[in-house]
């Protein structure tokens, strides 16, 4: 397989015998059949890095037949490890821009202002409700938060047809530059600490070129341990000027 592109944005194509995707994330790859003529699975499972957290280890398949191929049992690829964070880094730090390709675009070199951004998993008041989907701790609801702001979708309008359209009163410009509060984030005794572990949902955005320094912190509140990102930041693409991987 090569992977030619990620979300719709062309990159130096690689060659790989695995893909990890996130959820609501897209992956432009390219098959080349060129095996024996036979039947192969191709599957999928989840990647899960928290230890002890619970999570759907079943795999899924699809089957791909070569013509001619005589009627056996497909055969199974080995797949990765459900925690083999070294495969998924691998991967993901091989993705690089296409410079120059199409809709390319030359990373800024003026920059207005710096952020620093953690992403994590937080608690969003239930506000008394009996919703069903209020069965996290403490009987709130789950909410992934940047910043600890948790999104908000508009019921008017999207932010992006307000923001092209420059529509007043879809969201407001003031999301914060850095967190709230600051904490040791990867500290397990910080686990349901209920002074951080809230967060509120907004319609905030941030409109300026900044240099942007991302923190993958879902143990920014420990809800569910320290793990890897399951999620992709689909909506925004980044310039990566170096990236570092820390062992705790």
């Amino acid at each position: 397989m090569t992977v030619v592109a990620i979300d719709a944005s062309y990159t130096i194509p690689i060659v790989t015998d695995i893909v990890v995707i996130a959820p609501d994330q897209t992956t432009g790859v390219l098959f080349t059949a060129d095996q024996l003529s036979a039947s192969y699975y191709m599957a999928a499972h989840a990647y899960a890095s928290a230890a002890g957290a619970p999570f759907d280890n079943t795999t899924t398949t699809g089957i791909i037949i070569y013509e001619d191929a005589t009627p056996l049992t497909p055969q199974m690829p080995v797949l990765p490890a459900f925690n083999d964070t070294p495969t998924a880094h691998k991967f993901s730090s091989n993705l690089t821009g296409l410079v120059n390709g199409l809709h390319w675009t030359p990373v800024p070199l003026e920059i207005d202002e710096q952020m620093f951004v953690t992403v994590g998993l937080s608690l969003v008041a239930c506000e008394g409700t009996t919703n069903a989907t209020c069965a996290g701790p403490f009987q709130q609801r789950l909410g992934a938060n940047m910043n600890n702001a948790s999104f908000q979708f508009p019921t008017k309008l999207s932010m992006l047809q307000a923001f092209f359209n420059n529509v007043d009163g879809i969201y407001t410009t003031d999301f914060q530059n850095q967190p709230p509060l600051v904490f040791d984030w990867i500290n397990s005794n910080n686990s349901f600490n209920t002074s951080i572990i809230m967060t509120t949902k907004v319609n905030e955005s941030h409109k300026s070129q900044v240099q942007f320094d991302y923190s993958d912190c879902d143990a920014e509140h420990n809800v569910c341990g320290n793990r890897e990102p399951p999620y992709s930041l689909a909506w925004i693409q980044l310039p990566c000027a170096s990236s570092r991987v820390w062992k705790l």
